[in-house]
Order: structure tokens, then sequence, then C-alpha cells
């Protein structure tokens, strides 16, 4: 009993509770000279820079970083590399029976260790008297700054144990124990990547006992209150699993900010502020198992068990209260949502037409009336345990929010009709400008498909006369003959014949329609004659212009591709309609429809604007669409007035009437001559 409850080294008495074999007075005059107990007690006092670069003059010495029992490391340059790198030395007093056996057969083994975990070895030796390792340089901080500095959280601790892991794994695969696992050797770099260091104390396995007596004769390799119990008691027949237990022992001062002493709690009963799941404490727990048979038999174990706890988000009551508050934040999105979904398209609406539907209104005002209530709902609902200053900041929020959508409400539609009347000036004449060439080539302007040359013109009538091109010079490709009708002429006008070739258009392209600028008037003459012959793909057209007139524009403009939907109305009376369409809006009256003898229909329809190309189209009772055997148009003012017969239906078999249009697509030719020049006269 006497022999359980005394030092078996000093013969000190052990307080009740100690792990056997950690005798406080001899882990404590251990470690009271340095980090990593040694061989020596007289402390060790580093080289100063000076003395350190001419040792090495390869490197740059740039600063000390750290000492300890058995060495100090130095941040260094190597310039031929440029690379920063980490130089330790060994203390002199630690160099014991053996010890250039032992070094090198340790620097050896870390040489050999290749992992993103673990602090590598460059190079090792012996320079001025001094055994020194060349190692990887890691900027950053190691655990027990960044404890000290309250930078370090349970969730953080959850993402540097698997690393720490997956180092010690490694190097137990390899056949390498630590031995010293401890927070100044786990080192955090900038990025958050952990670096395990110092593996100097390493004991390599599968060596005989006499070759490991060289690890220090008589000493305990490691930290105080790091060590495993059987580290303490039998220093030479440790294994891996002495560093999981210095592995427990990290993790559970990571999460509780204190050392498991004596008779320690659970970690989750440590944690101030916050909660941690209790099954953490038994991944803890067994880590720190006195007897190396109960622990985690392999670092990777401890990695499983805790990304399993990961993945289960069991970490912290406070990250548990912010998912609970998302939960409760769902509904209300949800809500949103669906408000969204039936309020946005009846804005749209509203925005888009200037007379909305009813059904529009009506949806709108319920929408808003849902979107107060909501917010009045959950106002309410966060009274009870909101400070009454920020009641009211949100209520002026939602009071600046409900003005804003009224103003809104206000500008967009204002907005929307001073666009939709800058775009009815703009929009039905896309304009692609030519310039007449300088040396007498012909003119032409590309539309989406096909294009449209201005081949010649000439004094009408033309037979018998020269003609010229665009920019006055004589046309030499032959004579045109106008064998069409022809323009009146009045008093003070001049009249004028244009010979266009027109290429490529697609099918369903509506024929050229004409603007000539300053004019009087103007006629299609159809199909002209080349030296007495059909010009096929030419066309003539006749316009009249100011006597004082000596250059016009002329603009060309061709409807092509899909017909948009302007109006329609049932066959039954008259009947007129408003709507915005193709960025105007849209004057439409439907006339009865009238029953020839034949028993065909003949529709009336009058439109406004008139710069669009029209068609009328009726749809039967069957669903089937229509179109006009026969169509006259003609302009009336600012009115189209289109008279179309509809062959083989009569008006009962009529369901719908349509009124469809398209753009016309324009180009158009400036300063075109209206008399040859002079010099070709």
């Amino acid at each position: 009993m006497s022999e359980s409850q005394t030092c078996p080294r000093c013969g000190s008495p052990l307080p009740p509770g100690v792990l056997h074999g950690l005798c406080p007075a001899c882990l404590l005059r251990q470690g009271a000279a340095a980090d990593s107990a040694g061989g020596s007690s007289a402390p060790f006092v580093p080289p100063s820079l000076a003395e350190i670069a001419r040792v090495f003059p390869q490197l740059e010495i740039l600063s000390l970083i750290g000492k300890g029992g058995m060495g100090a490391v130095y941040k260094a340059r190597q310039p031929a590399l440029d690379r920063f790198v980490a130089l330790k030395i060994v203390a002199p007093q630690a160099e014991g029976k053996g010890f250039t056996e032992r070094f090198t057969r340790e620097a050896r083994a870390l040489a050999r260790l290749s992992h993103p975990a673990i602090v590598s070895v460059h190079e090792f030796g012996e320079a001025g008297g001094l055994h020194y390792l060349l190692m990887e340089f890691v900027d950053g901080a190691n655990l027990r700054q960044l404890q000290r500095a309250g930078q370090l959280s349970p969730r953080e601790a959850l993402q540097i144990v698997p690393q720490i892991c997956d180092a010690l794994q490694y190097a137990h695969d390899e056949g390498v124990v630590h031995r010293d696992i401890k927070p100044e050797n786990v080192l955090i770099d900038r990025k958050g990547r952990v670096k395990i260091a110092d593996f100097g104390l390493a004991k390599i396995l599968g060596v005989d006992a006499e070759t490991l007596r060289l690890t220090v004769e008589g000493h305990v390799m490691g930290t105080p209150h790091y060590m495993a119990p059987e580290q303490v008691e039998h220093p030479l027949d440790v294994d891996h699993r002495a560093d999981i237990y210095s592995l427990g022992v990290v993790f559970y001062e990571m999460l509780t900010g204190e050392l498991p002493l004596g008779k320690f709690a659970p970690p989750s009963s440590r944690v101030r502020g916050m909660k941690l799941d209790v099954r953490l404490d038994e991944v803890v727990l067994r880590a720190l198992e006195k007897e190396p048979e109960m622990r985690y038999q392999q670092a990777s174990q401890v990695k499983s068990s805790v990304e399993s706890l990961q993945g289960e988000n069991a970490v912290t009551q406070e990250e548990r209260a912010e998912q609970q508050n998302h939960s409760r934040h769902t509904p209300a999105v949800i809500l949103a949502l669906i408000w969204a979904a039936i309020f946005i398209p009846f804005l749209l609406d509203f925005l888009h037409h200037s007379h909305p539907s009813p059904v529009t209104g009506i949806a709108m005002l319920i929408s808003a009336a849902t979107l107060v209530g909501v917010g009045c709902f959950f106002l309410a609902r966060r009274m009870a345990r909101v400070q009454t200053k920020t009641i009211i900041l949100g209520f002026v929020f939602f009071l600046i929010f409900l003005v804003g959508l009224g103003a809104l409400a206000i500008i967009l539609p204002a907005m929307q009709r001073l666009s939709a009347e800058r775009e009815r000036r703009t929009a039905t004449m896309q304009v692609v400008e030519v310039k007449t060439a300088a040396d007498g080539i012909q003119s032409e302007a590309k539309l989406p498909q096909g294009k449209i040359e201005l081949v010649a013109v000439s004094n009408h009538p033309s037979t018998g006369k020269s003609w010229w091109r665009a920019e006055g010079s004589p046309f030499t490709g032959g004579k045109f003959e106008n064998i069409h009708s022809h323009s009146s002429v009045s008093g003070g006008q001049i009249a004028r014949e244009f010979v266009f070739q027109i290429k490529d258009l697609p099918a369903d392209a509506s024929s050229p329609n004409w603007k000539f600028s300053p004019s009087a008037g103007w006629a299609s003459g159809g199909e002209p004659l080349l030296q007495g012959s059909p010009a096929k793909g030419y066309q003539v057209v006749s316009a009249t212009f100011p006597q004082s007139a000596s250059a016009a524009e002329v603009s060309a403009g061709v409807a092509m591709g899909p017909w948009t939907l302007v109006a329609d109305t049932e066959p039954r009376g008259s009947n007129e309609v408003s709507t915005d369409c193709l960025g105007t809006t849209w004057t439409v009256s439907f006339l009865e429809p009238v029953e020839t003898k034949d028993h065909d229909t003949v529709i009336n329809v009058a439109c406004m604007p008139v710069d669009f190309d029209t068609q009328v189209v009726v749809v039967d009772l069957e669903g089937k669409t229509h179109e006009a055997s026969g169509k006259r148009i003609s302009s009336s003012g600012p009115m189209s007035q289109i008279t179309d017969t509809f062959a083989g239906l009569t008006p009962a078999q009529i369901g719908k009437v349509q009124l469809q249009a398209r753009r016309f697509n324009w180009v158009r030719f400036p300063n075109v001559a209206l008399e040859p020049a002079k010099a070709n006269q």
C-alpha cells in the first residue's frame, strides 16, 4: 500500500487522484528548465544571431524564433533558393552518450516523412560543433499562442484535430512516434493548415532494446502533463498510442482551456458560454484512457469519430440556436416567395398596360394587403422579446418600404409611358443609313435578310430620257422604261422615277413601302423594262417633289418575320379596341362583316398608327386560321383602311377576327440627286 502512495523515484508522497507515476515534484523538476525534458538541468543560452551567421554563412539569419531545454530555432533565408527556412540547433547540454548516432538516426527518420501536415526537413548535420536541422519555415502561430490570444473556438478545434490525426497516422504508418505532441508543436499557418513540428524526440519502431537505450539513457522524453502514463512508467516501451493520449490532452485543452489533471470533468461540462454535444465527451475520454488497450488504436479512428460529429452538426449550443433562428425564418421566406410569385406578374401587367384590367387592380390590392398583414403579424410576434427601439425602427423601415412601393407604382408607369412615347417616335423606323459612293458604284443597303439597291434616277416620264446614279453620275447599264402608271404633276412640282433592285428577301417579306422627303406623293410602277425587256427583280417608283428641291432622302421599308396579334373581336356588330402593342398605342375599329352574294365575307378594319405592316386574319369556329383572298389597304390621314375578302367563309362560320402587325425594317438613302451632275448633262 505504501509503495502505491509514494513516488518510485524521489519517495515523495503522491496526492490523491494523481495518475500512477506522474509525481508532481519530479515533473516540476523535469519541466522547469525547458518545454521538453532532457538530460541536463543547466539553462541553455542560445547563440547570438552573429554567432549563428558565422557558423552558417550560406544562410541569412533573420531572428530567433524560440528556445527550449534541447535547443533553439532561428528564422533564416536561403538566398540560393530564395526561400525562408527554420534552423534548429541542438543544445550542447543535450548531447550525451551516443548522441551523434541517435541524432543522425532520428534526423533521417524525420527527413523521410513527407506529408502536408508535417514540417519537412530539408537538411541536417553538424557545423561549428553544433548539430542542426534545416526545416520548412511555417509562417503562422502555434496552438499555445492561439489559445492565449483567445482565437480558438470549439468549432475550430473540431477542424484542427482531423488534420493532426492525418499527420500522426502517416508518421505511425512510417514507423515513427512523435512522443511530444503538445500545443507548441502544432503550428497553424496563415491559411489555417496544420503543421506538426519537432519530431526530434521520435522513437523508431522495430529496433532492439539495446539500440533503443541510446534515447538519453535513464531519462523520460516528452513534456509533463501531455505524456501518456506508460511514457512515464516505461519510456523505452511506448508505441504510437502514446501520441493518441497526447492528442487527447491537446484536444481537451483546446475545448476547455484546461488540462485534464487528476479527476477531471468531461469537456462538455467545462465549456463556458456554450454547450458541447455530450457525444464529444466519449471521443476525448477514450483518447485519454490510462491503458493503451482501451484507447483508440489508430489516429485515423479519432479523425473518423470527430468528422462523424461534424457531419451531424453536433457542435455548440450557439450554432444550434442560429440554425433554429434560420428555421423560424423559413416560413417567412416561403410566404415572401409566394407573395412575389403572385404579385410580380400583376405588377408587370400593370406597368405594361396603360389601362390594366380590373383583375390586375384587385390582385394588386390583395397582394399589398397581404404584405401589410404578414408584416404586422411577424412584428407582433417579436414585440414580446424585442426592445421598443428595435420595434420602432422596424416599423419605420416598413413604412419607408410601403412609401417606396407607392412611389414606384407612380414613377414606373410614368417612365413606361415616356419610354413608349419615345419608342413610338423611333421604333417603327429602324434605319440603316446608306452613303452614296463617290466613284458612282450602286448604292446598296442590307436588311436583316436580303438587300435593296438604288440603281438609277430619271425625269418623269422617263421614256427616251437619260438615267443617272444616286450621286448624279450617268447610269451606263442601259435605259429603263416605266410602262406602268405615272404620277400626276401639279404646278410648282417636279416628278422623278427611281429604279430599285430588290434581292434575296425571305418568302414572307412584304412589298417595300417607300418614303421620299421632301415629297408631295409617290406611286409604285411595278416592274420596268430594261433595254426593252422585262427587268426581273427591279421595281420602278415615281415620286413628286417641290420644284426647288435638288436632292431628296429616299427610304425603303420591308417587313418580315412573325406577326404579332394586336387585337381581336367576335364578328358581331362593330367594335373599337384600344391596346398597347409593339411599343405603341393602337386604336382598332372592326366593322361588322358583310356577306357577299357569292357567300364570301368582306371585313373592313381601320387602325392607327399607319407605320406598320398589317393584315387581317379570321379564325373559324373549328379553330382554323384563314388569310384573305384579296386585300386592299388605303390610308386616310392617320388611319389605315383595310378591306379584305375571305372566300368560302360566311360570317356565321367566323369565330374571331384578328388584326396582326409587324414592324418595317427601314433603309435610307440620303442626298439622292434629283438632277444629273452638270458635267454629265
